[in-house]
């Protein structure tokens, strides 16, 4: 897709210079697409509104061009889905839509499946049935090894969630607070130098849609506001999909 462009911003931990870069929004998600292993677990945090929902549509959109529209969009969220008036908690939805979901993957042709975990901090607590649910999705490279499958989780920080998601290699930041940097490189998921890139550079860049990107052996801040067209395309995806932007 061209006329759409993605600055990013590469870091390291012995400087906080930048080097800027500029390519089209396809070929910034084809190299992403490229350093991607299979089963992948990305974890997307930020505070609400801070864009999580929109980001992980827009990687959909771009692994399903990549995948020549053989991909496949299954959306969790247990809070909108459990009624008022029942009575299992959220993990218990979210586990058995999860368990659905894994079960129509088994005997799926498409050739990726793209789960999204929506408000995902709100569901898990330090109950057992919490932790063997994210056990569950650790473990989603035993179910089939046949299909290309993302879990993308969207939350926002919890203690409780660290321990799991030091184990994956995908990471992404909408947002950071300075209480933020010290938390989240005490817990050694971020380097705290490149931390404090992506804060100083988000202050230089108000009104900007910018991410920080942990992906694999990928460390770059990046710009992915949303043209128009671009915006028209995430929100006929949203509405197809029933999912609330």
């Amino acid at each position: 897709m061209r006329g759409v462009t993605a600055q990013s911003t590469r870091t390291t931990q012995s400087t906080t210079q930048f080097v800027e870069l500029t390519s089209s929004f396809e070929e910034f998600f084809k190299r992403i697409y490229s350093f991607t292993k299979y089963p992948a677990v990305v974890y997307c945090l930020g505070f609400m509104n801070s864009g999580k929902t929109t980001l992980s549509l827009l990687f959909y959109y771009y692994f399903n061009q990549f995948v020549s529209r053989h991909a496949k969009l299954y959306y969790i969220n247990a809070l909108e889905e459990r009624s008022s008036e029942d009575d299992k908690t959220l993990v218990d939805v979210a586990s058995e839509k999860l368990d659905s979901v894994l079960e129509e993957i088994k005997s799926s042709r498409a050739r990726l499946h793209f789960i999204i975990l929506d408000d995902f901090g709100f569901v898990v607590d330090r109950s057992a049935q919490a932790r063997e649910f994210l056990y569950k999705i650790f473990r989603i490279r035993h179910i089939t090894r046949k299909n290309k499958i993302v879990v993308w989780i969207n939350a926002h920080y919890s203690k409780s969630l660290i321990p799991f998601f030091r184990s994956t290699p995908y990471r992404v930041l909408t947002s950071i607070t300075v209480q933020e940097i010290k938390q989240l490189s005490s817990d050694y998921l971020f380097p705290i130098s490149d931390l404090w890139d992506y804060y100083y550079y988000m202050l230089e860049h108000p009104g900007k849609y910018i991410i920080y990107l942990n992906w694999w052996t990928i460390n770059e801040i990046v710009d992915v506001t949303l043209d128009k067209k671009m915006k028209k395309r995430i929100m006929k995806l949203a509405r197809k999909h029933n999912i609330e932007l």
